[in-house]
């Protein structure tokens, strides 16, 4: 099952509105293009790439959903778009090199990717965790773990009558600190580089959690929403599998 058919549960529409926004983002920050444009063209990129998903049909509904409840002001670009490809109208020559012109790939000057929030950071932390999961080096790597995420879950939690779990208080200072990503895993990461190696595994580990909770949060590495997202549920998966193995160390 695809990662799309994935996305149609209980958070749908958080999630395209989700592909939306980040799409725009990634269209100015990476051409230059207006506000204006970059909505416009990542609500047609994402009905483009429904139409190729399975399942792709209930997503392009919410789609449009999306379009007159957040987004009206492009609701009639839009249709225009979908109508001119689809076939049902034709524009006058001069009107469709405006609409070519539009949805043309600008190119900016290249800007440095960051530093810590890369899913390549997330596949090199996992695998050192993986490295960690035996009964030599398991004690000590969970406790790494319990280092890392003990500040977590202070600044999660103290103010709270019921306290979260691990998962749960991770999502959470993602969505509390989302605004400022770098700047939190660059604190964990430059601990855990004057830690003992084992330790020090374990608190990238909770980096590479931290990672993958930003994206649910919109803070997303450049790329295709489709491809990051798919990274990211790979990912969690393996996250996941490398979490239940820690609890025999515990």
């Amino acid at each position: 099952m695809g990662v799309f058919s994935k996305l149609f549960g209980d958070k749908e529409r958080e999630m395209l509105l989700g592909m939306i926004r980040h799409n725009a983002d990634m269209i100015i920050e990476d051409e230059g293009k207006s506000k204006n444009d970059a909505e416009y063209i990542s609500i047609c990129m994402l009905l483009d790439d429904l139409t190729t998903r399975e399942n792709g049909h209930k997503g392009q509904r919410l789609v449009m959903d999306i379009l007159l409840k957040e987004y009206v002001q492009h609701h009639n670009d839009v249709i225009t778009y979908l109508a001119v490809k689809s076939g049902v109208i034709k524009l006058k020559p001069e009107a469709e090199q405006q609409l070519t012109e539009r949805h043309k790939k600008a190119t900016k000057c290249p800007t440095e990717s960051p530093l810590h929030l890369n899913y390549s950071n997330v596949e090199k932390f996992l695998a050192d965790a993986r490295a960690c999961l035996n009964d030599r080096d398991g004690p000590e790597f969970v406790a790494g773990i319990r280092l890392a995420f003990s500040p977590i879950s202070t600044a999660v939690n103290q103010n709270r009558a019921t306290v979260l779990g691990y998962g749960d208080t991770i999502l959470e200072y993602a969505k509390v600190t989302k605004d400022n990503p770098e700047a939190r895993l660059e604190a964990l990461i430059s601990l855990a580089s004057i830690t003992k190696h084992i330790p020090g595994c374990g608190m990238r580990f909770v980096v590479a959690e931290l990672i993958l909770a930003y994206g649910s949060e919109g803070k997303f590495p450049k790329g295709s929403f489709a491809d990051v997202m798919m990274e990211n549920v790979r990912l969690t998966a393996e996250s996941l599998v490398i979490l239940e193995a820690c609890s025999k160390y515990k």
